[in-house]
Order: C-alpha cells, then sequence, then structure tokens
C-alpha cells in the first residue's frame, strides 16, 4: 500500500493465533474480576461491611485478574507497520502496545536483501505446567524479512498463505530495488522469535 507521500505502508496481518490468546486471556480477567465484584457484593450484603474492608481481597484478586486481562488487551490491540520512505531512503517500524507507540528508524542502505522464508511456530500442549516446556501443534507461516549483511533481519510480515507474502516480497523489491530471495523451499524448524509485547509481525 502507497501512502499520499508515497511511501510503502506495510501493515501485519493480525494472526488467528494471537486474537484468540488475547481473546482468552482477557476474557479470563475480566471473569475474575466480575467474582470478585460479585463475591464482595454477597458478603456485604449479609455482613453491611464497608468497601475498605474488602481492600486486601481486592488487591490480591485484583492483581491476578489484571495479569490476565492486561496481555489479553494488549495482544488484541497490538498493531504494527513497516513504512519504507523511497524518497530519503529510509525504513521505519512502528508497534502500538496499549497506548504506547514504539517507532524505529534504519536507512534503507543497511538492509542487501529481501527474503521470504518459512518460519514454524507453536503452541504449548494443554495441560502444560510453568517451568516444563511442552510443545503443541505447530503451525507455518511465510516470512518476509529486509536481511542486512549481519545482525537480527527486520521481519515485514508474516503471513499465513503463501500468495500475500509473495506479494509483499515482490513489491517490497520492485519499489527498493534490492535483490529477492526465496528461501521457501528450505526447511527451517526454529520457532520465530515473538513480537513484544511481540519484539510484531498479527
Amino acid at each position: 500500500m502507497v501512502d499520499g507521500g508515497g511511501n510503502l505502508v506495510i501493515p501485519t496481518t493480525r494472526e488467528a493465533g494471537r486474537i484468540v490468546g488475547g481473546a482468552i486471556l482477557a476474557l479470563a480477567g475480566g471473569g475474575i474480576g466480575l467474582q470478585i465484584v460479585r463475591a464482595i457484593s454477597a458478603n456485604r450484603a449479609s455482613t453491611n461491611a464497608t468497601w475498605t474492608a474488602y481492600v486486601p481481597a481486592i488487591l490480591v484478586f485484583g492483581g491476578i485478574a489484571l495479569a490476565f486481562l492486561v496481555p489479553g488487551v494488549a495482544m488484541l490491540i497490538y498493531l504494527r507497520y513497516v513504512r519504507v520512505d523511497l524518497a530519503n531512503r529510509q525504513v521505519t517500524e512502528n508497534a502500538r502496545y496499549l497506548g504506547y507507540w514504539r517507532t524505529r528508524t534504519y536507512p534503507l542502505s543497511r538492509f542487501k536483501t529481501i527474503v521470504i522464508t518459512i518460519r514454524y511456530r507453536s503452541s504449548p500442549r494443554r495441560g502444560s505446567t510453568a517451568g516444563r516446556s511442552s510443545r503443541g501443534k505447530s503451525y507455518r507461516v511465510f516470512v518476509v524479512e529486509l536481511a542486512a549483511e549481519s545482525g537480527t533481519p527486520l521481519r515485514v510480515v508474516a503471513e499465513q498463505y503463501e500468495a500475500p507474502a509473495r506479494e509483499v516480497a515482490m513489491n517490497l523489491a520492485s519499489a527498493t530495488g534490492l535483490p529477492l530471495r526465496d528461501r521457501t523451499s528450505e526447511v527451517d524448524d526454529e520457532d520465530e522469535p515473538e513480537d513484544e509485547p511481540e519484539d510484531d509481525n498479527a
């Protein structure tokens, strides 16, 4: 997508896994918070205690609720895009975490190649406990990266299907003049690092 200033703007597709995971966490946190309110209301109805008597319980269980709710909401509203400023030969990465925008800018000359490749992601198995590393089902994504001679490449997009990823890679190569390297036929069993809340590319 080209904006009014002639810059190439590439938004990150929101992944289904991130949306589902965020919804589960947000619902869990909201459910815990609702149960706290109900329990306190029921107790007050029978004891006529003031709200201040429940401050310790609110702090403890409210903290647990927020521990689920905040990451869940962050995953749901996470937004990231990469802008290529062709006139100034710069690449800008913008990512939103809740109400905070993080911006990183790189000179386009830093990158030497556009790479399209396959990465595999996996989710924890159900019933896995903290401290135990357990892999569940894995799924592949098609990733487009701006690769430098050294250092970590800059992920542009990660798509579930090959066609949209390849379209982004070809448009990027056409706009920047950088060579395109197709690595989709190569096997890469390493998991792609997740974006902060992803640091994404949902």
